[in-house]
């Protein structure tokens, strides 16, 4: 039986990312807002072939014919781990042919694996009912899936969300109607996660700047009695400073988004996608038209 799902991203309406702490995790200090574009494609053909568990195989779905990607480790990944962990809580383990076609590129902060990471959870808690296993509970599922990566529990649940911890802890938020257009934008570059924070890391050891993590503690604060998008347009994302000072060519494509007319423009988490509201939808095609001559892909949509 042949599944196909469309798995889509997130960005950062702001991050604030605290110490590191004993696991090699970070704190953060986020609001995590879903998105329909870009996204991915999960092909799941259940019961076929005569292996064991799961067979994992990456595509990449910008070209016209998708092309496989060898870069992507088929067995040690969000999905395999996502699939043996679910098995080992369970004893759920489903023969399972999975093609991903890759449309959320890689690198871009927008949380991409993790969306495929939960989606594929979402498919076993429906496939495990249907076999007569015990779902997994809603409590369990979205603690512990923070350990096959840190951005799972929220696609989980999806929408938006005040977002802290280290990812799992959650707080709903409810819909709001963003009045104005988002646009983001997907330079052809590449950020590792990893790099990012590490670097992040380094400069605060030693001491070279202060960044905005220390007013995110500030907002952490009031969240009790007020709504975390309070102020979330002056809030920052920490790894910007980072991120442009490695890849003036990110700083530079903020600069042009709020040049076109953007009321605001931030990196999202640790980049290199751009997001940028605006005011007027005929003046956020025109800008997505210019920077698309730059090889940015361009996605423009309302949110809620």
């Amino acid at each position: 039986m042949l599944t196909v799902i469309r798995s889509g991203c997130k960005i950062n309406l702001y991050l604030h990312v605290g110490e590191r702490l004993p696991d090699g995790y970070h704190s953060i200090d986020s609001v995590f807002l879903q998105l329909e574009k870009p996204y991915d494609v999960l092909e799941l053909s259940s019961g076929v072939g005569s292996h064991e568990g799961i067979v994992v195989s990456f595509y990449d779905a910008s070209e016209k014919s998708p092309a496989p990607l060898s870069d992507i480790s088929t067995v040690s990944n969000t999905l395999t781990r996502a699939y043996e962990w679910y098995a080992s809580q369970t004893g759920f383990r489903p023969r399972l042919l999975l093609r991903v076609y890759k449309g959320v590129p890689r690198g871009a902060g927008l949380g991409g694996g993790s969306a495929n990471a939960a989606t594929l959870l979402k498919y076993l808690q429906s496939e495990a009912g249907k076999n007569g296993i015990p779902e997994l509970p809603q409590d369990v599922l979205l603690h512990e899936a923070r350990y096959i990566g840190a951005d799972v529990p929220f696609f989980l649940r999806g929408g938006l969300a005040h977002v802290s911890g280290i990812g799992e802890t959650m707080r709903p938020l409810d819909p709001v109607v963003f009045s104005e257009t988002l646009l983001v934008a997907c330079p052809p570059v590449s950020v590792s996660t990893a790099w990012a924070f590490g670097a992040l890391d380094a400069v605060r050891e030693a001491g070279e700047t202060v960044f905005s993590s220390r007013n995110g503690l500030t907002i952490e604060r009031r969240h009790a009695n007020t709504s975390p998008l309070a102020g979330w347009k002056t809030a920052g994302n920490d790894f910007e400073e980072i991120v442009f000072g490695r890849y003036p060519q990110l700083a530079h494509l903020k600069e042009n988004l709020l040049s076109c007319g953007a009321t605001l423009a931030r990196m999202s988490g640790t980049g290199s996608s751009v997001f940028a509201f605006f005011a007027d939808r005929k003046i956020a095609h025109e800008a997505g038209k210019k920077i698309a001559k730059d090889g940015v892909t361009v996605y423009i949509q309302h949110t809620y």
